[in-house]
């Protein structure tokens, strides 16, 4: 049996000493797949990705000159076009048949649900 400082690291994940590190690893694992798949989203959406660039940036420009109640309409503004949008049934419906395409949206829901807490 070979025995050396990789055996040492593996008992000591196995047994809970290094949590720290694997909710790391998943928060890094969890932002890269959540990128890609804004990525590839907003590719095959270039109207959507246009509208929400226009309110971000109406939205800054009212954060910097604007009064309360331009700044409340510019974020009320903001906020029904992503509610409107619905990234995720939309994209998801489209490619759940994929497997990969579900396998890594599963890790994602599952990852943001556990980093929740």
């Amino acid at each position: 049996m070979v025995v050396g400082p990789w055996m040492v690291v593996c008992n000591q994940i196995i047994n809970g000493s290094h949590y720290n590190r694997a909710m790391e690893a998943h928060e890094t694992i969890l932002q890269v797949f959540t990128d890609l798949w804004l990525s590839a989203f907003f590719e095959s959406r270039k109207r959507v990705y246009d509208a929400l660039m226009a309110d971000f940036s109406n939205l800054q420009c009212v954060l910097q000159s604007g009064s309360h109640e331009q700044i409340k309409k510019a974020h009320q503004d903001l906020k029904v076009t992503i509610e409107s949008i619905n990234l995720e049934k939309q994209f998801d419906n489209e490619n759940e048949q994929h497997p990969m395409y579900a396998y890594f949206r599963g890790y994602i829901r599952q990852t943001g649900s556990l980093l929740a807490f």
